[in-house]
C-alpha cells in the first residue's frame, strides 16, 4: 500500500506546532471536527503492548472557563507576591482562560495496574512507558490542532498541586482512577510565538556507519 502522506507534509505540521500563549475563544473548525481530531489521535497514538492507558476529557464553553477559574484559585495560593501574581494573571487571561476549549489528558491507573499484574517484573518500565504513551498522544493532538490553525500550550497545574487536581475534578466528572497528566488550552491564534534558538543538529544526532 502506497503512503499518501509525505514526510514534508508531516514536518510542516510539526513546525506549526508551537507553545502559543495568545489565543482567543474561537475556532476555525467545528466542535465536532475537534472531537473527531481528538478521537482519531487517541486511536492512532501508539502505546507499549497496546496498553491504551491514556485518556482524554474534551472541554468546551462554560466548563472550559470553570476549569481555568478553578486552576487560578488554587495556583494563586502559591504566588510569592503581588507583582508575580499580576504578571501571571496577564499570561493566564491571554493564553489559558481566553481559549476556545481545553483538552485534559490522563493516564488510567487501573488499566496500567492490570498490565503490571501481568508483568510485575516490568513495573518500573511499564510505568515509564505509560507516560511515554501519554506524551506521544499529547504531541499528536497538539500537532493536529496546529494543522487546523489552532494554537495551544501544555500546562501541568493539576500535577503540581493536589488541591488543583481536586478542584479540576469538581468541574469535570472523570473516573477516580484517571490521573491527570496535563491540560492543553486551545483557541485561534492572536499572536504567533517568536522562534526559539536550537542547538546545532550535530550536537543532537550521531550517525554511525
Amino acid at each position: 500500500m502506497t503512503n499518501s502522506v509525505s514526510s514534508a507534509q508531516l514536518f510542516a505540521a510539526l513546525r506549526a506546532r508551537r507553545s502559543v500563549y495568545a489565543i482567543k475563544p474561537s475556532s476555525p473548525i467545528s466542535d465536532s471536527a475537534i472531537r473527531e481530531l481528538v478521537e482519531a489521535a487517541i486511536h492512532l497514538a501508539p502505546t507499549a503492548y497496546n496498553s491504551q492507558t491514556p485518556r482524554i476529557a474534551l472541554v468546551f464553553g462554560d466548563k472550559h472557563k470553570r476549569v481555568w477559574d478553578a486552576m487560578w484559585i488554587e495556583n494563586q495560593k502559591t504566588f510569592p507576591d503581588a507583582e508575580f501574581e499580576a504578571a501571571q494573571r496577564k499570561k493566564w487571561e491571554n493564553g489559558f482562560m481566553s481559549g476556545y476549549g481545553s483538552i485534559v489528558f490522563f493516564d488510567d491507573r487501573k488499566t496500567l495496574e492490570e498490565f503490571i499484574a501481568k508483568m510485575p517484573h516490568r513495573k518500573v518500565e511499564l510505568t515509564a512507558w505509560s507516560k511515554n504513551g501519554t506524551g506521544i498522544l499529547q504531541h499528536t493532538v497538539w500537532t493536529a490542532l496546529a494543522a487546523e490553525g489552532l494554537g495551544a500550550s501544555l500546562q501541568h497545574f493539576p500535577q503540581i498541586s493536589t488541591t488543583a487536581d481536586a478542584a479540576l475534578r469538581k468541574v469535570i466528572d472523570v473516573p477516580e482512577e484517571w490521573e491527570c497528566t496535563a491540560i492543553m488550552p486551545f483557541g485561534e491564534i492572536v499572536q504567533h510565538p517568536a522562534e526559539k534558538p536550537k542547538l546545532p543538529v550535530s550536537e543532537l544526532v550521531k550517525v554511525f556507519d
